[in-house]
């Protein structure tokens, strides 16, 4: 994946005007996962959209080098780690469903990109 550097498991897209005010309790994301060969394509888009304020408050993918160093990755999916790439899309609030049909309709007009059902970004508790 072009653009990505050793030591580094994520690359990141903000969108600066979405980023204040922002509850994480209640951020939402989207995750889509991508076969290699089309990681710059829908990569692009993400990023492109999420910078100019069209798609979610923020976006992150998985790296060729975050991807060969995850030890849950080499676990899971073998020495070699992951076989696709992640992508985060994040929504400010997941309550929102107008918001959420939004970022999702706009994921799916990409094309090549399947998104899973929009979730909360929260870890569930222990206990």
């Amino acid at each position: 994946m072009r653009g990505s550097k050793k030591g580094t498991h994520w690359l990141h897209a903000i969108n600066p005007d979405r980023m204040h005010d922002i509850d994480p309790i209640h951020v939402g994301k989207w995750l889509i996962y991508i076969s290699c060969r089309h990681v710059d394509y829908c990569w692009s888009r993400v990023r492109d959209a999420t910078e100019e304020g069209t798609l979610g408050i923020s976006a992150k993918i998985s790296t060729d080098w975050g991807k060969a160093h995850d030890l849950v990755g080499m676990i899971s999916e073998g020495l070699g780690g992951w076989r696709d790439h992640v992508v985060c899309i994040y929504t400010a609030d997941w309550r929102n469903r107008e918001d959420i049909a939004r970022v999702g309709g706009r994921l799916a007009s990409c094309g090549r990109m399947r998104p899973s059902p929009a979730r909360t970004s929260r870890r569930p508790s222990s206990g």
